[in-house]
């Protein structure tokens, strides 16, 4: 059985995101692209009046999937009822990706949470200019566990990118209809005009390897309409990660009862300015605290961010010095600064790493051991950053990084 996970594997650098199939990285993102995986996917254009018609296909899938008799253009339809998720998949793919979605919802690691947890937890309630959205019931503790979601659409990317507008709306339509009532409910029910526009606006990237000899991979995006109620905050109080469909959210900080849940749909190291605009594609005009603060406040922040970017930079150069000891704990400070809770695994780990470089053993081994403790709030955390910061916190003179920069220097 394969398993398809989000992993954040350590180098020098810092983090680089990357899905893993059994340790074979096929896909690698740049930093920060872990906290949100929404991706702006524009539709074709159609033009004038065409009447599509969908194959009728003769078969059936075997086992608990049912589906494959509506197809178009080389895509076809399919449902499993035993766990609620309608798939739009290229009709060579079908059957390869039916199998790794029935054996990995099965595995025990992806089970889902108890319903009645997370109805202790949090409530549904309309937001003031917001629409409607979560609130915490009671007291949330960093790094609990709040929701885990496996989609209840699973399309792959060119049908939503690439397909003709028209004849993706039918083969959408259909699949809508092979839903129960509560599940399309559901899906409909999320923000935008239609299903198209819907699955741009709330739904998220994943990369799936269909084949056991390819590299490749195949792109597609799940709909998970329950986590799309999570509205948008720029220093949000849950972090995610998707790890083989499973959407997993945590706290990244404690979340007080009477508290809106948040996640962010942008990455979050751009200025005010560029965050408001960014968000537009979702319709509104974000009112969080960081964004309705003061014009003084706002361009302090702004140059903390640009100051975070500015140190990330250097302390992913090796090949000229540009950076002293101090310079990881100087980074870990900003974030504090600044909130961005959810990038702190990584800062810390980007201090212990550069204290490392400067044979500063005590310093590497109280940021590795900080980036540990984020590390185990988050959702999904990749076991070789946990063994590199290990070693790390341990003992930091066997780790590959042990006075680099001094070598250098010299």
């Amino acid at each position: 059985m394969r398993q398809v996970i989000i992993a954040f594997a350590l180098a020098l650098g810092g983090l680089a995101v990357s899905i893993e199939v059994e340790g074979t990285s096929i896909n690698t993102c740049q930093p920060h692209d872990s906290v949100s995986f929404f991706e702006v996917l524009s539709g074709s254009g159609y033009e004038g009046e065409t009447f599509v018609s969908l194959e009728l296909r003769g078969y059936e899938p075997s086992g608990e999937w049912k589906g494959s008799k509506y197809c178009h253009s080389g895509f076809c339809i399919y449902w499993t009822r035993r766990h609620d998720i309608a798939l739009v998949t290229k009709e060579s793919r079908g059957h390869s990706i039916m199998d790794q979605v029935s054996q990995l919802s099965e595995s025990p690691l992806f089970s889902l949470m108890d319903k009645q947890q997370e109805d202790d937890m949090f409530y549904e309630s309309e937001i003031p200019g917001k629409g409607i959205g979560l609130i915490a019931k009671r007291l949330i503790r960093k790094g609990e566990t709040v929701m885990k979601r496996r989609p209840s659409l699973l399309v792959q990317v060119e049908t939503q990118a690439r397909m003709d507008v028209h004849v993706r709306d039918i083969l959408y339509d259909q699949a809508m209809d092979g839903m129960r009532d509560p599940d399309r409910s559901r899906v409909m029910g999320m923000m935008g005009s239609d299903l198209g526009d819907k699955i741009d606006k709330n739904c998220f990237r994943l990369r799936i390897n269909a084949d056991e000899n390819s590299d490749s991979g195949d792109h597609y995006i799940g709909c998970y309409p329950d986590i799309a109620r999570l509205n948008h905050d720029c220093r949000p109080s849950l972090v995610y990660a998707i790890n083989n469909f499973t959407h997993s959210i945590s706290a990244v900080r404690d979340i007080d009862a009477g508290e809106e849940l948040s996640i962010s749909y942008i990455r979050l190291l751009s200025p005010r300015a560029q965050r408001l605009a960014q968000l537009k594609h979702w319709g509104f005009s974000c009112s969080c605290a960081h964004c309705t603060m003061s014009s003084k406040d706002a361009a302090t922040s702004d140059a903390h961010l640009r100051a975070i970017v500015g140190l990330e930079r250097d302390l992913d150069n090796f090949k000229e010095t540009l950076v002293m000891p101090e310079t990881g704990a100087k980074l870990v400070e900003l974030y504090r600064r600044e909130r961005l809770h959810l990038y702190l695994s990584r800062a810390y780990a980007q201090a212990a790493i550069n204290y490392a470089t400067f044979g500063r053993e005590d310093e590497a081994k109280k940021y590795a051991r900080l980036a540990l403790e984020r590390l185990g709030i988050e959702p999904v955390s990749n076991a070789e950053d946990v063994v590199l910061m290990t070693l790390l916190s341990e003992n930091p003179r066997l780790h590959g990084a042990w006075e680099a920069r001094l070598n250098a220097i010299k």
